[in-house]
């Protein structure tokens, strides 16, 4: 299973009334955040970020996630001071980033990752301090074994371990530092039609002309949020909604124009002008040959 099953399978919830356009945002947001980090999971999200980012308060997004949790689509725990931000959990996914294809409990899973690791970083700094005095000690005496290898057999001290309870290094990684994680996906066209298709329920692709019209409106300062910000407006439309928002597509939002006239509208703004709207569709058809 892959990125796509799990939107679809947030999707079916949405169909069958489980969760709404607020708690398919929240999870397309979240899952998105988990990606970006390499599926890290379970991971942090400061709530000032979130609630910035989508638009909604701090009272919205305490409803939102409670849905998405008893749903079984994410757990959380909130944060406690400014320096712990709220923590997520998107359940079903392991280190891969791929859906689990047991029926584990999200709350069992986010457990037994928060105990293991407080278990390992404890037992890994008492087992630290303790090599770190020995090998001190051993040092003295022989001469300095070469990084990643085994102690001296027969030295003072403690007893070399066995090449089974030895760390191994990474073939690629200079001894003593970590890998660095892997670079998010630099395709955020891609990244804009798939939160695009979460809320609108469709299923477009990322065509070389909405690529380029999305990059340019990125340089004249747009960002992924003010479009999608713009089509939950036009949603609420009047107009696209007795149309089925046949016109709301990725074309259409990534059009500065368009961007503009939903991005501060209103519900009530919306519907004040049916002939102007009219007019904006017929341009939109023409240019597009329709």
């Amino acid at each position: 299973m892959n990125y796509i099953e799990l939107i679809n399978k947030m999707w079916t919830l949405r169909e069958q009334g489980m969760i709404s356009v607020k708690e398919t945002d929240l999870y397309m947001y979240l899952l998105h955040k988990c990606n970006r980090l390499g599926w890290k999971n379970p991971f942090n999200q400061p709530t000032a970020i979130v609630c910035a980012s989508l638009g909604i308060s701090r009272h919205a997004l305490t409803n939102s996630r409670n849905k998405l949790k008893q749903a079984g689509l994410i757990d959380f725990r909130e944060g406690t001071t400014k320096g712990r931000p709220a923590e997520y959990v998107i359940c079903n996914v392991n280190e891969k980033g791929l859906c689990v294809s047991t029926d584990t409990q999200c709350d069992t899973q986010h457990d037994t990752q928060c105990d293991t690791q407080h278990d390992t970083q404890h037992d890994t700094q008492h087992d630290t301090i303790h090599n770190t005095k020995t090998k001190t000690k051993t040092r003295q005496v022989n001469n300095t074994a070469p990084c990643g290898a085994p102690p001296t057999p027969g030295t003072t001290g403690s007893s070399p371990k066995s090449p089974q309870e030895l760390p191994m290094p990474h073939a690629n990684t200079p001894c003593g530092t970590e890998e660095p994680p892997p670079a998010p996906s630099k395709d955020t066209a891609q990244d804009f039609v798939e939160r695009f298709n979460a809320i609108r329920g469709t299923r477009f692709t990322a065509t070389e002309k909405v690529r380029k019209q999305f990059h340019a409106r990125l340089k004249e300062g747009f960002t992924a949020e003010k479009m999608l910000h713009a089509l939950r407006n036009a949603m609420q439309d009047d107009f696209h909604k007795s149309s089925g928002y046949k016109y709301l597509t990725p074309e259409f939002f990534t059009r500065s124009d368009k961007i503009d006239k939903y991005l501060n509208a209103t519900q009530a703004e919306s519907g004040l002008s049916k002939d102007k709207l009219l007019e904006s569709v017929r341009k939109f058809r023409q240019e597009r040959g329709m």
